[in-house]
């Protein structure tokens, strides 16, 4: 299991807030963000749009830490991404929160879970659900994984794989509830079942109600 590799992202100081001082720096490719610390007021400073992107492209990168260059962050800063805001249309990112943590002092984070394997119960017909991605932990940075291996070959149908059936190193303290579902295989519903059950149901005409 693979220890977190930490990018360097490079900052400047920003002192104008609004919608009108932040679109004209996104016109720079700058991207307007805000470092969070728990002793620490909150720093204003802005991110090179190209550097962001390059770094947010690696796998798992939007959980990953990031260690910050520049006067504007102060001297050996890491942080972890907290809120990543992106235009609904072209993706592009509109703001960042990063928070700052201690290399030397634990903390939470939330660390992907991947599964590998094919699960017995879909080899033999049935259907697999995912119901987290993530698990949330707590360890120094140094010690943070960047994923952790979930293998589920062995899972049948009608039969789920829980957050205590992980192998989580023994750095980490799990924060996430052991006895929480991440995966499940259930038996595929046959046509008839489906037919039937749809039978049942009452037709939506228009627009539901929000």
């Amino acid at each position: 299991m693979a220890k977190m590799e930490i990018d360097t992202l490079n900052v400047s100081p920003r002192s104008e807030t609004g919608k009108g001082p932040n679109r004209r720096l996104r016109a720079q490719g700058l991207v307007p963000a805000v470092i969070y610390g728990t002793d620490n007021e909150p720093i204003m400073v802005s991110l090179n749009f190209r550097e962001l992107e390059k770094a947010l492209s690696k796998p798992n990168a939007e959980t990953n830490l990031f260690h910050l260059a520049g006067e504007a962050a102060g001297e050996n800063v890491t942080t972890v991404l907290r809120e990543i805001q992106r235009d609904p249309v072209t993706r592009r990112y509109l703001h960042v929160d990063l928070l700052r943590v201690s290399m030397n002092e634990a903390a939470e984070f939330e660390v992907p879970v991947h599964p590998t394997g094919t699960p017995i119960g879909v080899r033999e017909g049935g259907v697999m659900e995912t119901h987290l991605r993530s698990i949330l932990v707590r360890c120094l940075p140094a010690d943070l994984p960047e994923e952790i291996i979930a293998d589920i070959s062995q899972l049948a149908v009608n039969s789920t794989y829980h957050v205590r059936d992980l192998q989580i190193p023994e750095a980490l303290e799990l924060v996430t509830d052991k006895d929480e579902t991440l995966f499940a295989v259930h038996a595929q519903r046959t046509a008839a079942a489906t037919e039937e059950g749809a039978a049942g149901q009452p037709e939506v005409v228009g627009k539901p109600a929000e």
